[in-house]
């Protein structure tokens, strides 16, 4: 379901993904260009303009002045086809077919060098009869498209201390999420894994995490839709480095699990689309194929001799339970990793607490309950240092206060349910100015304010 503009930049994005592992014909692409039209037809309609133009500046996605966090973070490949055709945007008139857009999706994942002017890569666009989309001048040139469409705010340019945050950030989520996508097209189309970069990453996953945690929880909620096995891994490697830093694990067993995280589920890209992304719950068949995915992700770490045993035993170990029940099956007595129990625990809650195309989110409350509720599933020291590690409330997540404040949740404390918060809003809900936005531990705080709801956020 498209709901606003920016659900439907990550659809343009999710397209062009998806033709990078399939035939322009191929079903999933299809769908996917004609819920973009269908999407981008009932939002023009709504507001009249019946035009839709994605700005790109420095290397962000732009709509309307507004900074599109989510779909640049995953929107790496679109943003990339903007640099190499030398424009500021793309702009889509009324109008446009699921062919056309099919076509697009084409000419971004084949184009592979830079073009030398905008008037060449025009006449490119022409020639692939795509001419109900066109190409802005770039953002520095007064021709802009945004200028004219609409107006033009703070264009990225008027920035927050928090957004300066985020940007410095920006870069290394783009990594995350790009290595994540590339092991998964690797094993999607039988090539081998590059770990070497996914060791990278997770270094740089790891650096990122030094005092800047809220803001990195913040950058990791986006959703991205059918590609959640993607934005699933990432958001696991980040609970798994918290939880890490907690152990004090030393800094080469820490970076071999934010790997393994990483990877947990690349066996997922040997599972047909159809199982994978099944709106709905799994016939036993399907159910069967899906459970021989840790099997099918050890195999491909298998056959990598720079795998280390950790993310061999992670691939192959996160569906098992403590109680050594769950998938695969494997005779009693059988040793496992602590490591593996950790990661096990990152997976589920994150399962928990994700929208999925087959259910809503639970809050975090709710996944703890469930989790506790089953004295056999988890191992006991994993559950405690996750909890530990994360509180009731994870780094990053919007809170309202019973006065009425809204706050950030920086740290957890010694009391589960009472963390470290920064405050960001007043009881009339406007925004703090960034010198009132103090942090408050609520575990030592006198006055008996707490924590009255998690605000959900799209």
């Amino acid at each position: 379901m498209i709901r606003n503009y920016q659900d439907l930049v990550i659809l343009l994005a999710r397209g062009i993904n998806q033709r990078r592992m399939y035939f322009e014909d191929h079903p999933r692409v299809i769908i996917c260009a004609q819920e973009f039209c269908t999407g981008l037809n009932r939002l023009q309609n709504q507001d009249g303009k019946g035009k839709f133009f994605i700005g790109v500046v420095d290397g962000k996605l732009i709509h309307e002045g507004k900074y599109l966090i989510g779909p640049t973070i995953i929107g790496s490949h679109l943003n990339k086809f903007a640099q190499l055709l030398g424009c500021g945007g793309f702009l889509f008139n009324k109008g446009v077919t699921p062919g056309e857009i099919r076509t697009f999706f084409t000419f971004a994942m084949s184009q592979k060098s830079k073009l030398g002017t905008l008037e060449e890569s025009r006449k490119l666009l022409r020639s692939k009869n795509l001419s109900t989309i066109e190409l802005s001048p770039p953002y520095e040139d007064a021709g802009w498209f945004g200028e004219f469409l609409f107006e033009k705010r703070d264009n990225g340019q008027k920035r927050s201390q928090q957004d300066q945050k985020i940007d410095e950030l920006m870069s290394t989520f783009q990594n995350l999420y790009s290595s994540v996508e590339t092991a998964h097209d690797a094993g999607h189309s039988g090539q081998c894994l590059d770990l070497d970069q996914t060791r990278s990453t997770s270094e740089e996953l790891i650096k990122a995490t030094r005092g800047q945690v809220p803001d990195i929880m913040q950058l990791v909620k986006y959703p991205d839709y059918d590609t959640y096995t993607v934005g699933h891994s990432v958001r696991v490697a980040m609970f798994a480095v918290l939880v890490g830093k907690h152990l004090n694990l030393d800094k080469g067993l820490l970076n071999e699990l934010g790997v393994a995280a990483m990877l947990h589920d690349v066996g997922k890209s040997r599972i047909p689309a159809d199982i994978l992304f099944k709106p709905s719950r799994l016939d036993e068949r399907e159910r069967a194929v899906m459970e021989g995915h840790p099997t099918l992700g050890a195999e491909m770490l298998l056959e990598n001799p720079d795998a280390s045993d950790l993310a061999i035993a992670v691939a192959w170990g996160h569906h098992r339970r403590f109680d050594l029940q769950g998938y695969p099956k494997m005779p009693w007595g059988s040793a496992e990793s602590q490591l593996t129990h950790i990661i096990n625990v990152c997976d589920v809650f994150e399962a928990l607490t994700a929208i999925r195309p087959y259910k809503k989110s639970h809050t975090p409350r709710r996944a703890f309950e469930i989790m506790f509720s089953d004295s056999g599933w988890f191992c006991p020291m994993a559950l405690s240092s996750f909890c530990s590690a994360v509180g009731m409330y994870p780094p990053g997540s919007a809170v309202k206060l019973t006065d009425g404040h809204q706050a950030l949740v920086v740290a957890p404390s010694e009391v589960f349910d009472r963390p470290l918060i920064k405050l960001t809003h007043d009881p009339n809900q406007r925004s703090l100015p960034q010198e009132a936005q103090v942090e408050v531990n609520l575990a030592t705080h006198s006055i008996g304010v707490k924590i009255k709801e998690l605000i959900l956020t799209d």
